[in-house]
């Protein structure tokens, strides 16, 4: 895990992010069965629109086009102790806007090392603890030649902040102490970044007149922010570094206002010049937000950052107290509410975001529940059958989602919780991929203990590259998602830039494309032949019109108790969507006009299907009644590799009928259980480089099936024949090997 978390002054740096509206983390989670749609956010697994508190301290070189700096030549050390560098330095600076490297000699031994980041609030230059502020209250791990690592030599480890990357390189007037720590030793290295000075700048004043409240521009066309604080008297002046259309926004993490918020964001203001008079007011809130953070034990988890934010407005928080309370105090509206991963992972599973409407003068009461971690994930990630370190592995179901990084020697262990194995298992993926590479495993159905979930990443010489458009406006979709297959069982899918960008790396092959987002009907391009080189396309998307919605409230049968995190979907043959209930059980989904069919399921209950509901400008309330599953048998086994009768470990298993579905992974000895309802079943079996098992008839009713399963190996296999596969990348245009093609556009609806 690599997050960030703020306190005081240090949100100061972490929040130059904030000042982009617009932007979003690009997350995806597989659907099976359909054409995949993103969770553009893992902290949500719908459509958010999310302020990148974390991006500041994590620059990801894979996620750029920078050719790395050359190595930085620091005085002869013996390396007995660790030893850390700024651009070759142990106390140096730089202008408001430069590159910095840091670089990381470890401690003999030593192939890893955290290091915090602090801001010098005293101007000193020593790190004091008492004093200074910890930008970072989780430390960050570099591991020895990871994928972010510049510097091949074995022992050294570099890396670049780029100030185009929206690092601390755009706050001025600024001291970092950067703390690096092995099992060898510490050591710290000063950077003080001076203030700009140029011939643009925005001015003005704040309201109440207060020291230290925070206005930044950031540039619309660069995506660079320029910060400053006010002065005593509440004024201030932001240069950057050239003219164009910048976004003026100012914020409060120190706290000072006591909670209040700004009046107002300038957006498209163009700076070309020494502007003046773009004031802000502070306003004090009318409503709040309050609510506990409790482990599913009924515990509370005091310091714990719970987060309030609205589009276009910097975020809003509180800290859980002994008890677990929070209380945020925000303007009427809509809010996004959620915790600080970083304070839960590894520890905890951290919920979802949960959305809220406030009205004026109303507290609104939103409870989270996290689930304690007692369990974990355990896997190997290869590049080019190379064990990889610093691969970013992730886990999600229903009750939240969870977080780990491969090590030195490529494994990983990710923290879970067995609560989850009964909501499904895990859906085990990887996020954050290298440029032009794809991965060919996605795991749905992973329960707690399991070991060996590898994933296999790959090099790629080609895919499709592009944009996706609004049809009506031709202005650039800033959410999104982009998926391509061959056969419709393995799927390629990458989330979109903020300005509409994709990049698809894919290996050689022919495919349909399916361009897609929230709100939107689906585009399809089909037959895009791939073949050593990045096929250029742009989509056109066209809005959808939401005439009506389907709503209502999920119950169990019998005792009339809403059920939480059931999952609703809805479909016809141009349009779906889907949704979750929550802990009352309702769930609301918006939808154009059209007759659709309705499915109901949640794990440990029978699936409920509704053939026909008509929307007709109205929303339609539907509730769902669902009936608790009776586990009247079993069936269970060994997977074994026909005539060597060797156990197969980490073989999927799919067990249905048309009422009941449930999967699972066999254990180390090829082990397989599974509870059933009585009825008659089919089995399917599947293994990367073995031939599919399949059995029907399989019939459980008041007994324990015994089925033992002999896979054969595949003899010689394509590569595309994957069965499943997720991929997620979110990276600069490099538009190298790029060709221009047409393809007859289909009008499937999302």
């Amino acid at each position: 895990m690599k997050r960030i978390f703020f306190v005081s002054l240090l949100i100061i740096i972490v929040t130059i992010p904030l000042l982009n509206a617009e932007y979003n983390f690009q997350k995806e989670k597989v659907k099976n069965g359909v054409v995949f749609k993103n969770s553009l956010e893992k902290e949500k697994l719908n459509k958010i629109k999310n302020y990148d508190f974390f991006k500041f301290f994590q620059y990801d070189k894979k996620g750029t086009n920078h050719n790395f700096q050359n190595i930085i030549k620091v005085p002869h050390i013996t390396r007995d102790e660790i030893s850390i560098f700024i651009n070759g330095e142990e106390n140096t600076s730089i202008t408001q806007g430069e590159d910095f490297i840091m670089t990381v000699y470890f401690s003999d031994e030593c192939n890893s090392a955290t290091v915090q980041i602090w801001v010098d609030m005293n101007g000193n230059g020593t790190l004091e603890e008492d004093e200074d502020f910890l930008i970072q209250d989780d430390d960050d791990e570099i591991i020895d030649n990871d994928i972010e690592d510049e510097n091949p030599e074995t022992g050294v480890y570099q890396k670049t902040f780029y100030a185009e990357d929206d690092g601390p390189n755009n706050v001025g007037n600024l001291g970092l102490l950067f703390s690096a720590t092995d099992e060898g030793g510490n050591d710290v290295a000063f950077l003080y970044i001076n203030a700009l000075v140029s011939d643009y700048s925005v001015s003005g004043h704040i309201t109440p007149e207060l020291p230290n409240i925070v206005v930044g521009a950031f540039s619309l066309e660069n995506e660079i922010t320029w910060m400053v604080m006010t002065d005593s008297e509440g004024n201030y002046q932001s240069f950057v570094n050239e003219a164009g259309y910048y976004m003026v926004m100012t914020f409060d993490p120190l706290g000072i206002t006591g909670g209040m918020y700004p009046d107002t964001t300038y957006t498209d203001v163009l700076i070309d010049g020494h502007l003046t008079g773009y004031d802000f007011h502070y306003l004090t809130p009318s409503s709040t937000i309050s609510g506990t953070v409790l482990d599913n034990y009924g515990n509370p988890i005091e310091g714990v950052e719970v987060r309030a934010d609205q589009e276009d407005m910097m975020g809003i928080f509180d800290t859980t107290d002994e008890n677990g309370n929070y209380t945020i105090g925000v303007s009427a509206g809509f809010w996004r509410v959620g915790i600080n991963e970083n304070d839960l992972i590894p520890d905890y599973l951290v919920p979802e975001n949960q959305y809220v409407f406030v009205e004026e003068d109303e507290n609104v009461v939103q409870n989270f529940v996290a689930y304690v971690v007692d369990a974990t994930i355990e896997g190997t990630v290869y590049l080019d059958e190379t064990p990889v370190a610093g691969i970013r592995i992730n886990g999600n179901n229903s009750l939240g989602y969870t977080e780990t990084i491969s090590e030195f020697n490529g494994s990983y262990i990710l923290p879970v919780s067995t609560f989850g194995d009964n909501e499904g298992g895990y859906s085990v993926n990887i996020w954050d991929l290298p440029p032009d590479t794809y991965v060919d495993e996605y795991y749905n159905g992973i329960v707690s203990g399991s070991t060996g979930i590898d994933f296999h990443i790959h090099s790629a010489s080609g895919g499709i590259e592009g944009y996706l458009f609004d049809a009506e406006s031709e202005e650039p979709l800033e959410d999104g998602w982009v998926s391509a297959t061959q056969d419709y069982q393995t799927w390629y899918n990458t989330g979109i830039e903020e300005d509409g960008y994709y990049h698809l790396a894919l290996p050689n092959g022919i495919y349909d494309v399916f361009a897609n987002a929230d709100d939107y009907y689906q585009e399809t391009a089909f037959g895009v032949e791939i073949q050593d080189e990045f096929v250029y396309y742009e989509f056109y998307l066209e809005p959808v019109t939401f005439d009506g919605a389907l709503w209502g409230y999920i119950y169990e049968q019998g005792t009339g108790n809403p059920i939480e995190n059931a999952n609703i979907w809805v479909s016809n043959e141009e349009y779906w969507d889907g949704t979750t209930s929550d802990e009352d059980g309702y769930y609301y989904i918006p939808l154009p006009n059209g007759t659709y069919w309705v499915d109901v399921n949640k794990q440990g209950y029978t699936m409920v299907h509704l053939d026909e509901i008509e929307i007709n400008n109205l929303e339609v309330q539907q509730n769902f009644y669902l009936t608790p599953i009776i586990y009247d048998g079993s069936l269970s086994g060994y997977v074994y590799e026909d005539s060597t009768e060797i156990p197969l470990e980490n073989v999927w298993i799919w067990v249905y009928n048309q009422d009941y579905w449930v999967g699972t992974f066999t254990d180390a000895t090829g082990y397989y259980y599974v509870d059933l309802p009585n009825g008659t079943y089919s089995l399917n079996a599947n293994k990367d480089g073995y031939e599919d098992f399949y059995s029907e008839n399989i019939e459980v009713y008041d007994e324990d099936v015994i089925l033992d399963i002999y896979m054969m190996p595949i003899v010689s296999s394509d590569e595309n024949e994957i069965k499943e596969l997720l991929l997620l990348q979110n990276f600069p245009n490099p538009f190298k090997n790029s060709t221009v093609i047409s393809f007859s556009v289909g009008n499937e609806q999302n």
